[in-house]
């Protein structure tokens, strides 16, 4: 047995002597390829280092190269003046032609001392012209070594600086594929500001042709089109191509010799672009009459004679920010438009006794109240007042809306969309509540009812506090409500009969037309008061005018259009900006350690 254990522990010290020569011949293995690894280093670094030696030479023999052929030009002029001024009308002596030779000889030795036959010089005329002769062709072949050295160094330069503008354009682009990363600077879009300063400081603008701007619209464009559903990434996108548009508005040039690239490109008919361009010249006097020195609303920046590729590219950005903007608001649309539906119909007590809204209590009671408006009281009285104390009484599918309203506003506010976006945005949103509601009442007689009329009123009316705390972003999206205030207001207006064709019509409902207003009157009913519609003097009436009216108009339908028009141009956006200043953008941190884009971090104007 002690044997055996004898046996067992000089094997495990064999084996362990075994494992420890391994891992010495691995480590030694590993440090043998350190070491090789920092010889290819050491010889990379030489490498480049030669390299960049070899560049500064061929920079010292450019230079020389310059001024050598600067000499020999200017000598080669200097000798052709001096041989026309001893030249005789009548041929000369044959002494004027060996002083001519003379000189000429000495002038080729002076200019290329590299020519052997040329270092001496012979009375003779013949010989004289002989040694000119070898030493103008050795002259010329040093030019054209000369003239081919300077081209391809002169190629070496280009490509190097190609190369390098395409390394700082794969910078920004990349910059623009992160854009999640990258904010705001004191409200004002990073990325629009970084993009143009970029733009503008390579004088990409002024360039006739460039696949950058095709590039940047791509980048931009994929990342739209992978979040049409996020409001957030869409407003964050509105927000940077409408700015950037607006700095491209406020700096390109509109004039003639700005769009020389564009007139070159002649096309049969007038195009999208030829309008857009139009319209831009047609504002150019007013801009050729102001100062040069500084565009307004961009200090620091002078306007640039741009090319065709960026007015193509200005061009496409605006279709760009109005694609946004129609992704937006069909999303919005998409939120509230199954609420709609419902907004119109009061929700009905189960059981049976009163009206929908009188099971929230008193409340309901107070807010029915409320909802009373005088005789021959405008289209608008009496929708806000008590309009907190009705909120009680409005059912789930308002409630939704507002809640669209708010967050989209919210959005809208992060992502620091410009105000006048906003105002339009909301403007089409609330035409389109409205378009919505009133077909819908006008096209279902359940609902044109005096209760539900109260149940629309009292929605209307948190609607319209909503505005009144969001005036600021809103505008006057209030007004784009009005056909189905007015709708609304002749359903809950008391003693219907009493009231004149003229009141209804110049008073109470001026903007609802006859059509809709029979329609309105025909299929009203109470189901809470019991009371009655419009007289039948008014009724027979409004029926003879609608007869007038098919002689003369096409259309006799009583319901209204959507229009999902884009309701800004080119030249809102110049006219409601607030100044822009570049210089106060801060920079982002990879682009501020990048050497090449070290011109952001100056004052604009003065980078070099």
């Amino acid at each position: 047995a002690a044997g055996a254990l004898k046996a067992a522990a000089a094997e495990t010290q064999f084996a362990l002597e075994q494992g420890k020569k391994a891992a010495a011949s691995a480590l030694a293995a590993e440090k043998e390829k350190s070491a090789e690894l920092e010889s290819q280093l050491a010889e990379a670094a030489a490498e480049n280092k030669e390299l960049a030696v070899r560049v500064l030479m061929l920079e010292n023999e450019n230079v020389r190269l310059k001024q050598m052929a600067k000499e020999n030009f200017m000598a080669v002029a200097a000798d052709k003046a001096h041989a026309a001024s001893m030249k005789t009308p009548t041929g000369g002596s044959k002494k004027t032609s060996s002083m001519f030779s003379g000189i000429a000889t000495r002038t080729v030795v002076a200019i290329s001392p590299l020519t052997p036959d040329s270092s001496g010089s012979s009375p003779s005329v013949a010989a004289n012209g002989g040694e000119v002769g070898e030493a103008g062709k050795g002259g010329t072949g040093d030019e054209a070594e000369i003239e081919r050295q300077q081209a391809e160094l002169d190629a070496r330069k280009a490509s190097l600086a190609s190369a390098r503008a395409q390394e700082d354009h794969e910078v920004l682009l990349k910059t623009i594929e992160r854009a999640s990363e990258i904010g705001f600077s004191g409200g004002q879009p990073v990325l629009a500001c970084v993009t143009f300063r970029s733009l503008l400081h390579w004088h990409v603008f002024e360039m006739e042709r460039t696949g950058l701007f095709d590039r940047i619209m791509a980048e931009m464009s994929g990342a739209v089109e992978t979040n049409t559903d996020n409001n957030a990434q869409l407003t964050y996108w509105l927000s940077n191509t409408f700015i950037l548009l607006h700095l491209l508005q406020r700096t390109l040039k509109t004039s003639t010799g700005g769009m020389s690239g564009g007139t070159r490109r002649p096309r049969a008919g007038v195009g999208i672009f030829d309008r857009f361009s139009s319209r831009l010249r047609s504002s150019s006097p007013a801009v050729a009459a102001k100062s040069e020195d500084a565009t307004p609303g961009i200090p620091g920046v002078r306007q640039v004679d741009a090319k065709y590729p960026a007015f193509l590219f200005k061009q496409q950005l605006t279709a760009f920010v109005e694609k946004i903007y129609g992704f937006l608001r069909d999303n919005m649309k998409k939120e509230i438009t199954p609420q709609l539906g419902s907004c119109i119909q009061a929700p009905r007590q189960r059981g049976g006794g009163g009206d929908g809204a009188s099971r929230r209590g008193g409340a309901a009671a107070a807010g029915a109240g409320a909802l009373k408006v005088p005789a021959g009281g405008g289209a608008g009285a009496g929708v806000g007042a008590g309009g907190h104390q009705l909120g009680p009484q409005l059912g789930t599918h308002w409630r939704t809306i507002l809640d669209c309203l708010d967050t989209l506003l919210t959005v809208m506010k992060a992502n620091h969309v410009p105000v006048f976006l906003v105002r339009k945005f909301f403007t089409q949103i609330f035409c389109f509540i409205n378009v919505q509601l009133f077909n819908a009442l006008l096209l279902r007689r359940e609902c044109c009812s005096f209760s539900n009329g109260e149940y629309i009123k009292t929605g209307l009316a948190e609607l319209e506090n909503w505005l009144i705390e969001a005036k600021d972003f809103t505008g006057n999206a209030w007004e784009e409500l009005r056909y189905i205030r007015q709708a609304v207001q002749l359903l809950v207006i008391h003693q219907k009969p009493k009231k004149t064709l003229n009141e209804i019509t110049l008073e109470l409902c001026p903007v609802l037309s006859i059509q809709q207003l029979y329609r309105i009157s025909t299929m009203y009913w109470d189901d809470k008061y019991g009371t009655e519609t419009v007289s039948q003097e008014v009724l027979v009436a409004m029926k003879e005018l609608m007869m007038k009216d098919q002689n003369t108009n096409m259309s006799n339908s009583f319901l209204l259009d959507d229009d999902s028009s884009i309701h800004f141009t080119i030249d809102d956006i110049s006219g409601t900006m607030n100044q822009i200043d570049l210089n106060a953008v801060q920079v982002p941190e990879h682009l501020a350690s990048n050497p090449a884009f070290h011109f952001l971090l100056h004052a604009i104007g003065s980078e070099k």
